[in-house]
């Protein structure tokens, strides 16, 4: 099915430039009418990046509109949300790519700013979101995509960016059992490409042990890292196109992964009465072994897994 947002409309946060300025293009380049959220400020003094990009939409022929909002004031979402209903009458597609990278390690990271960093990548999608997603419940149609990130992995200084990024891991899903019978799809993405916000903060600022690595295999592929590598994946996500949800897709390099939660078989103890961390000692290889793993698409696998070996264990049938 080729991916079209032909009377569509879209809204893409932190889309002044990178990723986010990408996304916007390729959206109004298929068809859609843009509302390009951007707080940032323009090149010439008194603009704004989000006008910009809507000049460079209008002028290639299509349609867009310019949000300056600032994504954590409370009013964010609902006031985003109004523009693109009062100027294009509907919304379809949401892509939660707005973003901010302040590095430090954990011991001397400044609260306020840990705070921030949180507010941008987490408590701003869901102020954002919501309101959105009631216009699409009352549509029966909706894609939103959620941006998580690698360091979701584990990244040395930078604690509150990962931790905010691995939130994603766990909405995603949410958003998608709660979406599924409303029409609206959510799925995330894990993205890598040259930025300007890599460039202004960069890694080797600070004294993380990982750091270096990190700068020398991201060098490694910066030839195969331009923005089209991750909205290729993005834009899917966001079109009538993807009939996956809950899922969140990393891209890297041209190289497009499936991203899953696990657990392992672990260790099952035969009575649990009377059992103690000195058994957890003694069996912490068998807890950590990497093999046979199940993956987790919701809370309810882990405990149907632990159930069904516990029936199994006690003899039990296993009934679904």
């Amino acid at each position: 099915m080729t991916v079209s947002f032909k009377d569509r409309v879209a809204i893409v946060t932190g889309a002044g430039r990178g990723i986010g300025r990408d996304y916007a293009l390729g959206l109004a380049a298929r068809g859609a009418r843009v509302v390009v959220n951007d707080v940032g400020a323009g090149e010439t003094s008194g603009s704004f990046r989000a006008d910009e990009v809507v000049a460079e939409i209008v002028a290639r022929g299509g349609e867009a509109i310019a949000s300056h909002h600032d994504l954590t004031h409370k009013s964010a979402g609902s006031d985003i949300c109004a523009l693109a209903l009062g100027h294009f009458g509907r919304i379809d597609v949401l892509i939660n790519n707005a973003g901010v990278l302040r590095r430090g390690m954990f011991g001397e990271l400044d609260l306020d700013l840990a705070r921030w960093t949180i507010d941008v990548h987490l408590t701003a999608v869901f102020g954002v979101t919501q309101p959105i997603w009631r216009e699409m419940a009352k549509a029966g149609y909706g894609r939103i995509v959620l941006t998580s990130s690698a360091a979701n992995f584990g990244m040395e200084g930078n604690s509150a960016y990962s931790a905010a990024k691995a939130a994603m891991l766990g909405l995603v899903p949410c958003l998608a059992m709660e979406g599924e019978p409303l029409g609206i799809k959510v799925n995330g993405i894990l993205p890598f490409a040259v930025s300007p916000m890599a460039l202004e903060n960069p890694a080797l600022a600070i004294p993380a042990r990982d750091a270096a690595a990190n700068v020398r295999y991201q060098r490694d592929i910066h030839h195969r890292s331009p923005p089209e590598t991750v909205s290729a994946a993005t834009l899917y996500l966001a079109s009538e196109a993807c009939a996956i949800t809950g899922e969140l897709i990393s891209a890297v390099g041209g190289r497009f992964a499936r991203v899953r939660r696990s657990l392992n078989q672990g260790w099952l103890a035969s009575d649990v009465g009377g059992i103690s961390p000195d058994d957890v000692s003694a069996h912490i290889d068998e807890i950590m072994a990497e093999n046979g793993e199940d993956p987790m698409h919701a809370m309810t696998d882990e405990f149907r897994a632990v159930r069904n070996r516990v029936f199994a264990l006690e003899g039990k049938d296993i009934d679904g």
